[in-house]
This record gives structure tokens, C-alpha cells and sequence, in this order.
């Protein structure tokens, strides 16, 4: 993963180790592509799950506002985006203010 030589691991594990370590072989191991794999299938599975979780809430929300809609004889979809000011329009207003 971090494409270090083991030369540089045996080197390392000499230098700094509190035991000397002689005459001992270390295996180690490389991330193969069968677990690089195995990983990103993971997270794409929980990235889906997670998507169908938002997608479920959004459908839940529209609903919502479609009943509420029809309950109130308003279309608030339309309504909702038309009334919005933004930061700018909002101070303009307070300056025209007596």
C-alpha cells in the first residue's frame, strides 16, 4: 500500500528495534487485488444503502408536500422557490426601512 521496499522494513525493524532481531524472518504481506476488491464492494454496497435510505426520505418529503398541497389548495412547490431572498436583497430591504 505505501510501496515500501522490505529492504527498508528489515532496515528499519534492525536499527530501531528494542530487541535485535537475528536471524529471525518477518513476513509481510501485500494488499492483493482480491482484497481491494472485497473492500470497494463493501462500500459500494453501504454507498447504496445509504443512497436508498436518502432516496426513500425524499420520496416520504414530496409526498408530504403533495398532500399538504391539496389539503391547503396551495401549491407550495411553486411557492416555496418564489418568496426566497438572498443575503444581499434581505440587507437592501432593512436599508429602505424608515
Amino acid at each position: 500500500m505505501y510501496e515500501i521496499q522490505p529492504t527498508v522494513i528489515y532496515r528499519w525493524l534492525h536499527r530501531y528495534s528494542q530487541v535485535k532481531l537475528s536471524g529471525v524472518k518477518i513476513h509481510y504481506e501485500m494488499e492483493t487485488e482480491e482484497q481491494k476488491t472485497l473492500f470497494y464492494k463493501d462500500k459500494v454496497a453501504e454507498l447504496e444503502r445509504i443512497i436508498g435510505k436518502k432516496q426513500i426520505e425524499i420520496d416520504f418529503l414530496n409526498k408530504l408536500i403533495d398532500i399538504a398541497s391539496s389539503e391547503l389548495n396551495v401549491d407550495i412547490k411553486k411557492n416555496f422557490g418564489a418568496s426566497r431572498l438572498n443575503g444581499s436583497e434581505i440587507t437592501r430591504q432593512k436599508k429602505d426601512l424608515p
